[in-house]
């Protein structure tokens, strides 16, 4: 009876399955590192767009920034989890300075006094500072807090065309409401030389005087 040699065999099986799932293994490891990739991509723009239209947080782009980061920032994502271990607290408290932002701006500012008023602009600016704050950290930003209150560059000729952007836009929605009229301001020019301009009289009935 002939003897087998299993040792062979066994090795046999795993070259073989080695060199069949190599390339498979090779494929899905390359999909786990483009999938770390494009979602570190993502968060690093819209990080981005948070510090380069901080000074204006009513801008269409800080807006939609803002509107991304439960997303981008979720704290379940588990393949994140798994990925970059000890994150997870990170997210969940990225997930809390957001929440606490935006329960801030949900508030209603036209039953406030000009004291009141300032109060909520300065949390604003401090809520907004802590988000900021804690998404650096996550992506390895070390950046100050008072670095990212006070470092920034907005000029004033800015702020005043986008008070001026407004104050058009305001008025044509009040034209088009019909609650307001366009003003008009009629000026009557003098003649030259200061000299008034008469119209010619008809001749009397009875033809022209002699």
């Amino acid at each position: 009876m002939p003897t087998w040699d299993y040792s062979w065999k066994v090795t046999d099986v795993m070259i073989g399955c080695a060199t069949l799932l190599g390339p498979v293994l090779a494929v899905q490891a390359q999909r786990v590192v483009d999938r770390l990739r494009s979602a570190r991509d993502e968060q690093v723009r819209i990080f981005h767009a948070l510090m380069a239209t901080r000074a204006t947080p009513v801008a269409p782009k800080h807006v939609e920034a803002l509107n991304s980061i439960p997303i981008v920032f979720h704290p379940n994502n588990l393949f994140l989890g798994w990925a970059r271990p000890g994150r997870g607290e990170l997210l969940k408290t990225i997930a809390e300075a957001w929440r606490t932002l935006l329960n801030h701006y949900d508030q209603d500012l036209s039953q406030l006094t000009d004291g009141q008023s300032a109060l909520w602009l300065q949390n604003r600016d401090t809520y907004e500072v802590q988000l900021l704050s804690k998404i650096g950290g996550y992506l390895g930003y070390a950046f100050p807090d008072l670095d990212i209150k006070t470092q920034v560059y907005f000029p004033v000729s800015h702020g005043n065309a986008i008070l001026d952007e407004d104050a058009i836009r305001t008025g044509m929605a009040r034209v088009f409401r019909g609650e307001a009229r366009f003003p008009i301001n009629v000026e009557l020019s003098q003649p030259a030389n200061g000299q008034h301009r008469t119209e010619p009289t008809a001749p009397p009935a009875g033809g022209a005087n002699p």
